[in-house]
């Protein structure tokens, strides 16, 4: 299955972004490294209501109601194009046990996405908006008008998904869009095959994370799984010398 690309073409988006990072709980990671699927989430489950604002809108073209063709039945999974950020490790691990996935993005597009089969797929990075221009600003509304009165998915309905509030310009968010054609309308997820955990190219625990628990986790992992395991330098205690001032 062919994969359409947003904000990027295939090419800007592998030199741009080599490698894409998915931030987690110890639960959610143990989670994954036993079912050797990959989840997809249906955007109408989002917290942030700005991110599910256009899945949730009545669209009116000469007074007749509209909703986006995928409504219910689009599904996501989100990454980061940053290694390390604070906020990501209190955001997605608030008692200290977060874990970093790192897949190479050529990898992850050739060896999962692009054998995807029975879904459309989209993979772009966010574009960052003020509130006020979230709302409209780059949006082509004839040619929005355009799909919707035909009916088609086209990328004028799927990238007002790829559109977020300055206020979130930390995350650096990449995200995988996929529209399955068989019938999941209502549902919360669909799942994949796919060793996720597997085939990544590092796995990074919390920087907040105690020794022995780190130690613990990374025995038990390296024994059953081949991975690349190291902790967070976030949080690194500096070494104390003394500076040359004159």
């Amino acid at each position: 299955m062919a994969i359409h690309f947003i904000n990027c073409t295939e090419d800007s988006f592998k030199n741009e972004f080599p490698k894409l990072y998915r931030f987690i709980n110890l639960d959610r990671f143990f989670e994954q490294l036993d079912s050797k699927k990959i989840s997809f989430v249906s955007p109408l489950k989002w917290n942030d209501p700005y991110e599910k604002y256009f899945l949730e809108r009545v669209y009116r073209i000469n007074n007749k109601p509209y909703n986006l063709v995928f409504k219910e039945s689009v599904f996501a999974l989100c990454f980061s194009s940053i290694p390390n950020s604070e906020a990501y490790w209190n955001m997605y691990a608030p008692e200290c046990d977060g874990v970093r996935i790192e897949v190479s993005s050529e990898n992850f597009l050739t060896d999962f996405l692009s054998k995807i089969k029975g879904a459309d797929v989209y993979v772009g990075p966010v574009k960052y908006y003020s509130t006020n221009d979230f709302y409209k600003k780059d949006i082509e509304t004839t040619k929005l008008a355009l799909s919707l009165n035909n009916h088609e998915k086209l990328l004028h309905q799927i990238e007002l998904l790829y559109r977020k509030r300055n206020a979130f310009q930390y995350e650096k968010e990449i995200r995988v869009m996929i529209i399955p054609k068989s019938n999941n309308r209502r549902k919360e997820a669909v799942e994949y095959p796919y060793q996720f955990v597997q085939n990544a190219s590092n796995i990074t625990l919390d920087p907040r994370m105690g020794k022995n628990l780190f130690n613990f986790i990374k025995a038990n992992l390296l024994h059953n799984n081949d991975l690349r395991i190291s902790k967070a330098r976030l949080y690194n205690q500096i070494i104390p010398s003394d500076w040359e001032l004159a």
